[in-house]
């Protein structure tokens, strides 16, 4: 009877203990995406924000630095100071004051029923005549040269991107999108989801992104506003906290998740960024919290990353490669986590080919635990923070969680709010992964 209570017990206190890592995961997804995180970007320090964070986890967890500074600045000047950011500078495109279109009378709501191209550059408070691009417009030269020929002052020229779907080739068609006629604006008119973006580049002039329901029939004109503040040097930063390892500690392993998301489209909207990527940044918080525990100190030296500015261009991460804490040779692996709160689909791991061991463990282990129901690879992809470490001869790995094909995830979207994900793989991938890591 003793022996069944213990049990129970030991049963008991392990439910309590997954259910408490979830409930740490959700409190840092929700945190993530809180409006005063203003979309984790480049606007009302967004990013900083989020870094801020993430240091602070780090330091209650009790993590090692990722260097020594010395303080040059008030009570701090002359001291050692623990520093967790490593700062890089970027180029950015931002939208800080209010975004307004208006159709025929009819107000769009931003990052909903438009978008603005992340590259847009700002245009007054004006009225513009619509005029539709037609096929006949660019057919060839001449007929692309009377057409743009004409003055596009005060008019925005719209182009319904289903209708040129098999024009994308056409080089009149580039010529439009290029705004090579010195239209005030440009129009795109797109079905689904809008998906938004991060630009280190400007134009001169803005393209709106419209869904094509959104705008009335035999629409005429409409009123426009917004600004942009271009960052030429934007400062960012990775968060960096390390744990010693118990038998390999000048040997690394890299656990990695971006922070950043794509911030404001203009003064109200902003985008949370659950599931990309606060979800990956709970667990690798969450595995750092884990390996900070002293009954669980790992075998490898542990480096805990957060890369900024993912969505630019992955330039965090390939700035912490270019610059790296550690000498490359000696990073046994980099595991990167980017979309970590479904799993109704199962994992994917990315660049499983070329680390065909390191899956094979990962696999002999689901399948002896059966984690998970579905476990997948993909070969090497250039689309997310692994690349620039697998570009560079380092071992690395991405992890990201599949949802439900049937649901919308609103990725890039406003909708990617903490209510709209399940969190339904996450706690049997947490085990999955730290079960792997103790096996390396």
């Amino acid at each position: 009877m003793k022996r069944f209570l213990i049990v129970v017990l030991f049963s008991l206190l392990w439910v309590f203990v997954q259910a408490q890592d979830l409930e740490y995961a959700k409190s840092i997804v929700d945190r993530l995406c809180a409006e005063d995180m203003h979309g984790r970007g480049y606007l009302n320090a967004g990013d900083k924000n989020a870094a801020y964070l993430i240091e602070n986890e780090f330091k209650s967890f009790k993590l090692l630095p990722y260097n020594i500074i010395e303080g040059t600045i008030g009570s701090q000047k002359g001291k050692k100071i623990r520093n967790y950011v490593q700062e890089f500078s970027m180029k950015v495109n931002t939208f800080p004051t209010e975004v307004r279109l208006i159709v025929d009378g009819i107000e769009l709501k931003a990052g909903t029923d438009f978008i603005l191209k992340p590259s847009s550059g700002p245009i007054a408070d004006k009225e513009l005549d619509l005029y539709f691009l037609t096929k006949k417009n660019i057919k060839d030269e001449a007929a692309y040269d009377d057409f743009s020929f004409e003055d596009y002052t005060a008019v925005c020229v719209v182009v319904d991107q289903a209708e040129f779907a098999k024009e994308k080739d056409n080089e009149y068609l580039k010529l439009v999108m290029e705004n090579d006629m010195r239209a005030d604006a440009v129009m795109l008119l797109a079905s689904g989801s809008l998906m938004w973006g991060v630009s280190q580049t400007f134009d001169k002039f803005p393209t709106y992104i419209v869904q094509k329901e959104k705008l009335p029939k035999k629409a005429a004109l409409i009123e426009v506003l917004h600004e942009t503040k271009y960052y030429y040097s934007y400062k960012s930063q990775n968060v960096i906290g390390k744990i010693e390892g118990k038998t390999h500690q000048d040997k690394y392993i890299v656990i990695g998740a971006h922070y950043d998301h794509l911030g404001k489209l203009g003064n109200q909207v902003y985008y949370p960024g659950a599931n990309d990527n606060a979800s990956g940044v709970a667990m690798m918080l969450d595995i750092a919290k884990h390996y900070s525990d002293v009954f669980s100190q790992p075998e490898y030296t542990m480096i805990f990353v957060g890369f900024g500015a993912e969505e630019a261009g992955f330039l965090g991460s390939k700035y912490f490669v270019e610059n790296p804490p550690v000498p490359l040779k000696d990073i046994r692996l980099m595991i990167n986590f980017d979309m970590m709160s479904t799993g109704e689909g199962g994992l994917m791991v990315v660049n499983a080919e070329k680390n065909s061991g390191d899956f094979s463990k990962i696999n002999q282990i689901n399948s002896r635990k059966q984690y998970l129901e579905t476990l997948m690879s993909r070969p090497e992809a250039a689309i997310s923070d692994h690349h620039f470490f697998h570009k560079a001869g380092v071992p690395a790995l991405y992890f990201y969680l599949m949802g439900a094909k049937e649901k919308d995830y609103f990725y890039h979207n406003p909708g990617d709010v903490p209510s709209n994900v399940s969190m339904t793989g996450y706690v049997a991938a947490f085990k999955l992964i730290t079960e792997f890591i103790d096996a390396l």
